[in-house]
């Protein structure tokens, strides 16, 4: 299953999906109220569903994905599937944030949704993109979360400048410097993702790279993550790159 935003990577040349012809379709995340929180998600998006006049043709959860922003995702990549397919007419949210957890990612979403004319609606905060007053709220989230993608590429850039200035040893940072970033990077490894699906994510959250350049390449994520490279005819970690 793809992540969700190597399906936007999928659809970029995309302008709209296909003429909806299914019901509306729920999205829920686990959070940290357990069952309790799923349940009261579940009736927000049937409440919400009554309200706009849509079927609600069934809930997709992402059980054990406690972030979105870090995980695959692969309830919501199959709800946006669908709805790409003409399968479901629209996405509802009891929350925003269960979309995803930063700015940035959820400007990427509203992008995503924006661009395909995909109908989005998050309860808590009143967002339907089916009308005027919702597409400007979308367009908005979208502009702040490349606000805050701006904002972090500016920030990795004069904390390195900071370092030069500093005496810092010139040349390309140490991948120990962001041994978090080189977590991260491994642990999507492991979950299957390639060089390519990590490089558009950190590309879509605004994440320097090492360099504090502002664009990811397969290359790039290899060395952020501390590997060699492979030998002649073997694959990294036997995994696609």
């Amino acid at each position: 299953m793809m992540s969700v935003l190597q399906l936007s990577t999928t659809l970029e040349g995309w302008l709209t999906v296909s003429e909806p012809a299914g019901p509306a379709l729920g999205y829920v995340r686990p959070g940290p109220d357990g069952e309790l929180g799923l349940l009261r998600a579940a009736r927000a998006i049937e409440r919400v569903c009554d309200e706009c006049g849509l079927d609600l043709g069934g809930l997709v959860s992402d059980e054990g994905a406690s972030d979105a922003a870090d995980s695959a995702s692969p309830g919501l990549c199959e709800a946006l599937e669908r709805i790409v397919a003409g399968e479901a007419s629209a996405l509802v949210v009891a929350r925003l944030d269960s979309l995803a957890d930063s700015a940035a990612a959820i400007g990427a979403m509203m992008q995503w949704f924006n661009r395909t004319g995909a109908r989005f609606i998050a309860a808590d905060i009143g967002l339907d993109t089916a009308t005027a007053a919702g597409r400007l709220a979308a367009s908005a989230l979208s502009a702040a979360g490349q606000l805050e993608r701006h904002k972090l590429q500016e920030r990795t850039r004069q904390g390195l400048a900071a370092a030069r200035e500093k005496g810092a040893r010139p040349g390309r940072p140490a991948v120990a410097d962001r041994p978090e970033l080189r977590g991260r990077i491994r642990a999507l490894r492991a979950q299957g993702w390639t060089l390519q699906a990590i490089s558009d994510r950190l590309n879509a959250e605004g994440v320097s790279t090492l360099r504090g350049g502002t664009e990811w390449r397969p290359s790039s994520v290899q060395s952020a993550a501390g590997y060699k490279r492979p030998s002649k005819g073997a694959a990294l970690d036997g995994l696609p790159a």
